[in-house]
C-alpha cells in the first residue's frame, strides 16, 4: 500500500470528516461558523490598506521561474533564514529587518519572510479541531508561533508592509481531499474556508499561500512541516487549481483576483478535478475526466500522462466513503502504459457506492516516492455480474528499462493474456542468455502459486508456460536474475483465466541448470508421478550430455532428445533427475511419487514439505 504523504493536506484549511463518516461538510460546523467569520473580518481591516488596493489586478505575464533568484540565492536566503536569533523575533520590524536587509531585489526580500514563517509558525492543529483559533495580529502570532490561515496572512502582510512591498489579503475558497464533494460549492450556503496573500512583485500581483506551505495535518491529527516553496510565486493556472477568491460577496471583482485572462467561475472551479502539488510540479495531466465526479457502469478508464519524463510506476487506492470502517482498496484499478509517457487506469468497482479513488505516481529518473496525482470521486450506478478483481500491482507491461537488461522490444505489444483452460504458453523475446525467475499470484491471494510456471529457453528467446488452479486474473511477473544474485522485474503480465486447470498440477521443480543448458521438458510435466507406476521422460537441450534417474544413466536417442521409460519407486519418494556434461553433473528436475492425485491444496503442501526438506539437506 502506498504511503499517503499528504494524505489529509488540506484539513488546515477545510473540514476534515473521518473516513466513513456520512456527515462530509464544506467548510466549518455550522455553530463555530461566526468565529471563522470574525477572524476574516478582522484581517480584512487590518491588512488590506487603502494604498495596496489602489492597484489593480491583472494577469500575470511572467512565470515563477522568471522571478525566482539563482538556486545559489536561494539557498544563502535559507541559510540567512536559519540563522536567524531569538532577540528579534519578537517584534514585526526587528524580525522584517534582520531577515530582509542583506538583500537587494524586492523578491529575495519576500522569499526571506516566506521562509521564515513557514519553517517557524505552525497551524493551530487545537484550534482547527475547536473552531476556536484564538487572537490572530502578526504580535500575537510572532508570540505563540502557531496560528490558522488567517494569521499566517496577517503576519505575512505586516512584514511585507514593514519594508514598502505592496500586499493583500485574498479570501476565498480551497479545496482539496478533505473537503471534496459530489456537489459543487454554493455561494449561499458555503463559507469561505481559506485565506492567502498576494504581493506586488515585478509590477504585477503574485500568489503567496505560508498556510499551505509551512504543512499539513496528518491523518493522526498531528502537524507535520513541509517547509516547501510551491504556493510562492505560484504560476496562476497551477494556484486556481485548489483556490477560488471571493471577497466581500462580489463574485464578479474576485474573480480578477484569480490573475488570468479567462477567470473561472465558481461551479466550473468547485466541479474541476484535484490536481495535486505532484503533479503539477511533473508536469502530468489529466486526459480524461477533468470534472472530479465520475459516474461508472461497470467500468470506465482514466488517462493520465507526464512531461516527457516517463511515468515509471502508478498505485491507486479506491475507499468506499459514507461507511464505518472503511477498508482502502487497490484491487478496483488496472494501469498500463501508453506509448512513452501515458498511462491508462482502468476503474472496475464491485457495488453500488460512492469512492474516493486517489492516483500516486512516480517520475522516472526521480526520488524514488510516490507523490499524489489526482483525487476523483466515482459513484458506481451498475456492476458486472461476473467481475474479477485485479492482482494488486502499479503498472502492468515491461518495466522502462526492459531493454538495458537483455529483453526485446517485442515485449511491448501484448501483455495481457486470455487463459481459457488454465494453461497458457508465453514467448518472451530476449536478445542476450540470462536466468529468468518467474512469480505467478492470483488476484485473491498475495502469495506465490508454487511451481505454477516453467521456464523453456533458447539462445534469442524464453517460453514461460503458466498453470492457474482456478478461475481469475493472475499476475505473472517475469524477472532477470543478475550476477549478483539479485532479481530484476522486467515484465508484469496479466492473465485472466476463463477456467482452472482441473485437476491441478504443478510442475516439477526447475533448477537454475535448466535454462543454463536450454532443456526443453516435453513430459512428463507434472510435479507428482505415480508410484510403481512405469512414466515416459522426453527432454530436448543441445548443451546436455548426460542424464541420470536413480541409478540410470541415459543416453541421448536422436540428436538432441532424450527419450526414455522408468519404473517409479514407492509414495513418498522424491525422484531427482540429474544432468550435465561429462566432467559435471548436477541436480535438473525433481519429482514426487504419490499413490493418488492429489488435490490443488494438498499439492502445494506436499510441495512446501518437499522444499523444506531439500533445504535442510542442502540438495
Amino acid at each position: 500500500m502506498v504511503l499517503k504523504k499528504q494524505a489529509s493536506f488540506d484539513l488546515i484549511m477545510g473540514s476534515s470528516p473521518s473516513k466513513g463518516s456520512g456527515n462530509r461538510q464544506t467548510g466549518p460546523p455550522g455553530r463555530e461558523r461566526s468565529t471563522i467569520k470574525s477572524a476574516f473580518n478582522y484581517h480584512r481591516i487590518t491588512n488590506n490598506n487603502e494604498d495596496d488596493m489602489l492597484i489593480p489586478p491583472g494577469p500575470n505575464t511572467r512565470t515563477k521561474e522568471d522571478l525566482l533568484p539563482s538556486p545559489d540565492i536561494l539557498e544563502l536566503i535559507d541559510a540567512h533564514v536559519s540563522e536567524t536569533p531569538a532577540d528579534v523575533c519578537d517584534s514585526v520590524p526587528s524580525l522584517t529587518d534582520f531577515l530582509t536587509s542583506d538583500f537587494d531585489e524586492r523578491v529575495e526580500k519576500v522569499k526571506a519572510i516566506h521562509r521564515w514563517i513557514t519553517t517557524n509558525i505552525r497551524y493551530d492543529v487545537q484550534g482547527f479541531q475547536t473552531r476556536e483559533f484564538g487572537k490572530s495580529s502578526p504580535e500575537d502570532v510572532l508570540r505563540k508561533k502557531c496560528t490558522g490561515f488567517h494569521g499566517y496572512c496577517n503576519l505575512f502582510a505586516a512584514m511585507c508592509r514593514c519594508i514598502g512591498i505592496p500586499v493583500r489579503t485574498i479570501d476565498g475558497y480551497g479545496k482539496d481531499d478533505s473537503n471534496i464533494e459530489e456537489v459543487a460549492f454554493d455561494l449561499q450556503s458555503s463559507d469561505i474556508n481559506h485565506a492567502w496573500n498576494v504581493v506586488h512583485i515585478g509590477n504585477e500581483w503574485r500568489f503567496v499561500d505560508c498556510t499551505w506551505d509551512a504543512g499539513y495535518i496528518d491523518d493522526t491529527g498531528k502537524f507535520q512541516w513541509l517547509c516547501n516553496d510551491f504556493y510562492f510565486m505560484t504560476n496562476p493556472d497551477f494556484f486556481g487549481v485548489k483556490h477560488f477568491p471571493y471577497m466581500n460577496e462580489e463574485l464578479e471583482t474576485s474573480k480578477q483576483w484569480q490573475l488570468v485572462e479567462e477567470p473561472l467561475d465558481l461551479e466550473t472551479f468547485s466541479r474541476r478535478a484535484i490536481l495535486h502539488e505532484y503533479a503539477m510540479e511533473n508536469g502530468i495531466g489529466l486526459v480524461t475526466h477533468g470534472d472530479t465526479l465520475i459516474e461508472v457502469i461497470s467500468e470506465t478508464t482514466v488517462i493520465i500522462s507526464g512531461p516527457g519524463i516517463p511515468i515509471e510506476d502508478v498505485s491507486c487506492e479506491m475507499e468506499e466513503i459514507y461507511q464505518f470502517d472503511n477498508v482502502i482498496q487497490d484491487q478496483y484499478t488496472m494501469a498500463e502504459r501508453m506509448g512513452h509517457d501515458g498511462v491508462k487506469i482502468k476503474l472496475r468497482l464491485p457495488s453500488i457506492a460512492t469512492y474516493i479513488l486517489r492516483i500516486y505516481a512516480k517520475m522516472f529518473s526521480k526520488d524514488n516516492e510516490f507523490g499524489k496525482v489526482a483525487t476523483y470521486i466515482v459513484k458506481c450506478l451498475q456492476v458486472s455480474k461476473d467481475m474479477e478483481l485485479f492482482p494488486s500491482h502499479g503498472i502492468w507491461g515491461p518495466e522502462l528499462y526492459y531493454q538495458d537488461i537483455g529483453f526485446e522490444k517485442a515485449i511491448v505489444y501484448q501483455w495481457w493474456y486470455e487463459a481459457s483452460c488454465g494453461e497458457i504458453d508465453l514467448y518472451v523475446p530476449v536478445w542476450q542468455a540470462m536466468e529468468i525467475v518467474p512469480r505467478l499470484q492470483s488476484s485473491e491471494d498475495v502469495e506465490e502459486v508454487v511451481n505454477s510456471v516453467l521456464i523453456q529457453t533458447d539462445s534469442r528467446s524464453i517460453v514461460a508456460i503458466a498453470r492457474m488452479p482456478k478461475r481469475g486474473n493472475y499476475k505473472l511477473t517475469i524477472s532477470k536474475k543478475m550476477p549478483d544474485g539479485s532479481v530484476i522485474p522486467a515484465i508484469h503480465y496479466l492473465i485472466t483465466c476463463k477456467h482452472g486447470y482441473v485437476p491441478f498440477m504443478p510442475f516439477p521443480i526447475a533448477f537454475p541448470v535448466v535454462q543454463q543448458f536450454m532443456i526443453t521438458l516435453v513430459e512428463p510435466k507434472k510435479r507428482f508421478l505415480p508410484a510403481r507406476s512405469y512414466v515416459r521422460f522426453r527432454i530436448i537441450s543441445p548443451l546436455l550430455q548426460s542424464l541420470r534417474l536413480g541409478e540410470q544413466t541415459f543416453s541421448k536417442r536422436i540428436g538432441d532428445k532424450w527419450d526414455f521409460t522408468i519404473l517409479t519407486p514407492g509414495p513418498d519418494e522424491d525422484l531427482m533427475l540429474y544432468g550435465g556434461t561429462a566432467d559435471f553433473r548436477t541436480s535438473i528436475l525433481c519429482f514426487r511419487t504419490v499413490l493418488f492425485i492429489p488435490e490443488p491444496h494438498v499439492c502445494e503442501r506436499l510441495i512446501r514439505t518437499s522444499q523444506s526438506r531439500r533445504s535442510l539437506l542442502n540438495v
